[in-house]
């Protein structure tokens, strides 16, 4: 996923998190509400929305936690875009350049 895409996610994720909980709760406390509904009038359209609503907050509040918050987003761009710096072949040749520097200057201070 492009880093850029992520750094967008990261800032809209507490607001899509928000949203997401917020229809949880209240799809919750209406199956609670149609639930009682259902003993007051004995009716089978509580009782079919219940079995719809109940579901569908349950999974709407695993999905709200599922989602990371802004640190972990960030945190996720900052290792994609390390990973492609680190698996770039122009990295790779300066990487290899350096250690043989450093092996010779290590090499010039064990002689002295």
């Amino acid at each position: 996923m492009n880093a850029a895409l992520l750094i967008y996610f990261a800032g809209v994720s507490g607001n899509f998190q928000g949203l997401i909980g917020f229809s949880a709760a209240t799809l919750a406390i209406a199956s609670v509400f149609l639930f009682m509904g259902f003993f007051i009038e004995e009716s089978e359209v509580c009782l079919k929305l219940v079995k719809f609503t109940l579901p569908l907050a349950f999974i709407l509040g695993l999905t709200a936690s599922l989602i990371p918050n802004q640190t972990t987003i960030l945190l996720m761009a900052g290792a994609k875009v390390t990973e492609d710096i680190v698996t770039s072949p122009d990295s790779k040749e300066i990487g290899g350049k350096i250690l043989k520097i450093i092996n010779q200057k290590l090499d010039e201070q064990v002689k002295k």
